[in-house]
């Protein structure tokens, strides 16, 4: 991974992967002037190179580089599976909670949103993961399908949630997919306390449907393996600020990681 910091500046190497050789990917994901790199065999696993921050104008290019490192040669290169995903929706916001080790991201394109989360865990005290997010009022209902997941760990956490803040020890109420554990509804009753798991669905893994309704202080949860026939799979009473967030929250379970997931079929209502 490489970079120059302005016009006419040296360039810096970042960061080498060893070892890797065509056909392999590669995304580039910026948010605002931060800008991560990473790379994968397979397009569903992905290994973050690095992270920088660069001043650079938003009406920036993109697009595809290649160079023979010879001037007397040709280096023909050629890429398939491109696409550019662009910023969230208007009214989404995306950020790291507690700091996790991996700098997460995420994008939208046509219909899908990909979040990159790392973090040790959403539990205990406080959190570390990436999270989507955009503020809700009263009560609300979220349903997404979390149509991939990358397995950073058995209990790597994607799925939806009503967040009352960004801080690290807010309260929550969770509901996820993960690659081992099947799908968990977890909380915090309050900012600072431990959190608890409430119930736990054996056996579904990605891609599975996932939903939390609010009213009032009660919260109400439900997975599908179709987006047709819901299954309950409990409920709790909860005190957290009307005016919460709700969104897509990625958790590797993994703090030298980064989980690569994405979700379509998103509503709030």
């Amino acid at each position: 991974m490489q970079y120059r910091s302005s016009t006419g500046a040296s360039s810096v190497q970042l960061a080498q992967l060893a070892g890797v050789a065509a056909p392999y990917w590669l995304e580039l994901v910026r948010t605002g002037n931060s800008f991560t790199g990473l790379a994968s065999a397979d397009g569903v696993n992905w290994t973050q190179v690095g992270s920088i921050a660069v001043t650079m104008s938003t009406n920036a290019t993109v697009g595809l580089a290649v160079t023979a490192h010879n001037n007397t040669a040709l280096n023909t290169s050629s890429f398939d599976n491109v696409s550019i995903a662009g910023p969230l929706p208007s009214g989404w916001a995306d950020s790291d909670i507690g700091g996790p080790g991996q700098t997460g991201s995420a994008h939208f394109n046509n219909g899908m949103f990909t979040v990159n989360g790392g973090g040790a865990d959403i539990w205990h005290t406080g959190d570390q993961f990436n999270y989507a997010y955009k503020p809700t009022s009263g009560d609300v209902t979220i349903t997404a399908r979390v149509a991939s997941q990358q397995n950073t760990n058995a209990w790597a956490k994607s799925g939806v949630m009503i967040r009352e803040s960004t801080s690290a020890g807010s309260g929550y109420v969770f509901v996820m997919v993960t690659p081992g554990n099947g799908v968990n509804l977890q909380y915090r009753p309050s900012e600072g306390a431990s959190s608890v798991q409430l119930a736990q669905i054996a056996g579904p893994t990605a891609p599975y449907w996932v939903r939390l309704a609010r009213s009032g202080n009660s919260f109400s949860r439900f997975t599908s393996a179709d987006g047709v026939n819901w299954t309950p799979v409990g409920s709790i009473s909860v005190t957290i600020s009307s005016g919460a967030t709700a969104g897509l929250a990625v958790c590797a379970h993994d703090n030298a990681q980064l989980n690569t997931s994405t979700f379509d079929n998103l509503t709030i209502q």
